[in-house]
């Protein structure tokens, strides 16, 4: 298999190629990360920029982006971008900014719980056809993307996962010329909670100047479903902590591996799916940097958020995605 390097400030990425529907090769770049790994005291965090040596490009193959099957409750970091790939014997990169293509930005749905970015649900093969440079990304997801706690003093304010997607971004910005890429024309697209994080990227004061078109297909930040209530005492119930605060349940959540706690996810999922949510988004009202300090309709009629290019709409065929589901987790998971 050919493979590319290219060399940034962070390291070496190493992509490989591909093959679209209309038989053109295509270069691909894999499991990027864009942040430090969530782990030890950075795990529900807010997330922080990588260090120089954490570039490199996962080989293109199965789990790429996920630890398990295809429907996931696990999320694991880094990003992938595919782009045509014109001169098979040498390595192309524009010459000047007249040559760069536009961007689109992926943001996969599964209630902020499911799916991931990899190539098995959301392959490049067809757009990369229309001559942009195609990006998806991981984010984290359930419990270690989206639990959040009131006090000030653990920092941990919530909606990580967002701020994940805002720190995709912000990589993109810096980086996405090197591969071909306009940093000056990105849009962010995304299907049902990838619809959500769409227009909530439109409606954040952390994503503003970092895209510039913006497509929400079936979802919409004003969803019932989108906020979460409760979610630390939901966990505190679950872990026979009833009563405690929110430091003693962290301290507690922490201690536990990541299977540990998609495990205590799938418990919570089973006894609340049916009560108020306890994983999405939260209004943050203590936070150093917050992903949104009002409501979402609040914001929509003020009128102070990222004046892009806006299109919203509903798929029509987002149910061919329950053939899968249906076969992997229980069915009262995808109600929303």
């Amino acid at each position: 298999m050919v493979q590319h390097e290219v060399t940034i400030h962070q390291g070496t990425l190493r992509g490989s190629t591909g093959t679209d529907l209309r038989g053109d090769t295509f270069l691909k770049f894999q499991g990027i990360p864009y942040a430090k790994p969530p782990l030890g005291d950075l795990r529900f965090k807010t997330p922080v920029p990588p260090e120089n040596g954490l570039a490199f490009s996962m080989p293109p193959k199965k789990g790429a982006f996920v630890t398990n099957e295809t429907f996931s409750k696990s999320s694991s970091g880094g990003l992938s971008f595919f782009f045509d790939y014109p001169k098979l014997k040498q390595f192309w990169l524009p010459e000047d900014e007249k040559d760069l293509r536009p961007v689109m930005f992926w943001i996969h749905g599964g209630v902020f719980i499911l799916q991931h970015g990899g190539e098995e649900l959301h392959s490049p093969d067809f757009l990369i056809t229309e001559d942009v440079v195609v990006v998806t990304i991981n984010y984290r997801l359930g419990l270690l993307g989206f639990i959040s706690s009131d006090d000030t003093s653990l920092d941990i304010p919530g909606s990580a996962g967002l701020k994940d997607q805002v720190m995709a971004l912000k990589w993109v910005q810096e980086k996405i010329d090197k591969f071909g890429g306009d940093p000056n024309d990105v849009t962010v697209f995304g299907q049902s909670a990838g619809a959500v994080s769409v227009h909530l990227m439109v409606l954040s004061p952390l994503a503003k100047g970092l895209f510039h078109k913006a497509i929400a297909q079936s979802g919409s930040a004003i969803n019932p479903w989108v906020q979460a209530r409760k979610g630390v005492k939901r966990v505190a119930e679950v872990m026979g902590l009833e009563g405690a605060d929110d430091k003693t349940v962290f301290d507690a959540v922490t201690k536990k591996s990541k299977e540990e706690i998609l495990g205590l996810q799938e418990i919570m999922d089973d006894v609340f799916m049916f009560l108020i949510k306890y994983i999405g988004l939260v209004i943050e009202t203590n936070s150093k940097e917050p992903s949104m300090t009002e409501e979402p309709i609040n914001i929509m009629k003020s009128g102070n958020f990222s004046q892009v290019q806006f299109l919203t709409g509903c798929t029509s065929l987002e149910g061919a995605t329950l053939d899968l589901v249906v076969k992997s987790i229980d069915f009262n998971l995808i109600l929303y």
